[in-house]
């Protein structure tokens, strides 16, 4: 039941690289013969460095010089991410990380205040 829940959050897109490894080091634990071919050093793993170094910056950790240097040409610019937050502040970009709650609560509150409009047209 564990490795079918993993399996099947493995599928999700909004599973991240932190996730993986957490997941990757549960089933290494439960399940030892699977160690070579989920650990981070694994031999399908190109550059152990990127994927420990891209788990760390998801979890806000320090790099290890071997990690940042081969992260570093996915770093991104102070100006970029001024840039970034500025155009992530519009409307639709604030629904959309709410997950449509916002639009919801806008809804709720229309059908509220036209109902009182009824209903004080029904006195």
């Amino acid at each position: 039941k564990k490795f079918e829940s993993i399996c099947l959050r493995l599928q999700r897109d909004d599973t991240d690289m932190a996730e993986v490894r957490v997941m990757f080091d549960d089933l290494i634990a439960e399940y030892v013969v699977m160690e070579e071919h989920l650990k981070a050093t694994a031999k399908i793993v190109h550059r152990a460095a990127f994927e420990t170094g891209a788990v760390k910056v998801i979890n806000g950790s320090l790099l290890a010089s071997a990690e940042a240097f081969v992260l570093k040409p996915f770093e991104v610019t102070q100006t970029a991410g001024k840039k970034r937050k500025e155009r992530d502040e519009d409307y639709a970009s604030q629904l959309l990380r709410s997950g449509g709650q916002e639009a919801q609560a806008d809804i709720g509150h229309e059908a509220v205040h036209a109902s009182s409009e009824d209903d004080t047209a029904n006195i």
